[in-house]
């Protein structure tokens, strides 16, 4: 009898271990993916911006770039720019990027 308390102790410990171990995970994981590249603004109307990837990019980021963005008072063509997206890419020329999560104004 005492055995079989000692066995379901342990599975009990080991189950709420497993658990927290869970559960802290995903406190400290990153809530959404994403990627951060350099631009130069080429133009921006409103909320739709017109970029253009800077060189010291990878060759994935240094082509042109269109996308809507509800922020970024103050940006205007010329402005280099880090421009932080989700990762998916509309493929068309200039590429799209559906969800832009923030532009950010580079130091010169």
């Amino acid at each position: 009898m005492k055995r079989m308390w000692k066995s379901a102790a342990m599975a009990l410990g080991v189950l709420l271990l497993c658990g927290g171990a869970f559960f802290l995970g995903r406190l400290t994981a990153r809530e959404e993916p994403s990627v951060t590249f350099y631009g130069e603004i080429l133009s921006r109307e409103g909320d739709f911006f017109h970029v253009e990837g800077l060189d010291v990019n990878d060759v994935n980021h240094r082509g042109e770039f269109t996308f809507t963005f509800s922020g970024g008072a103050g940006l205007k063509a010329g402005d280099p720019v880090a421009v932080t997206y989700d990762g998916y890419v509309q493929e068309t020329y200039p590429a799209q990027l559906p969800n832009v999560l923030r532009i950010r104004l580079l130091d010169e």
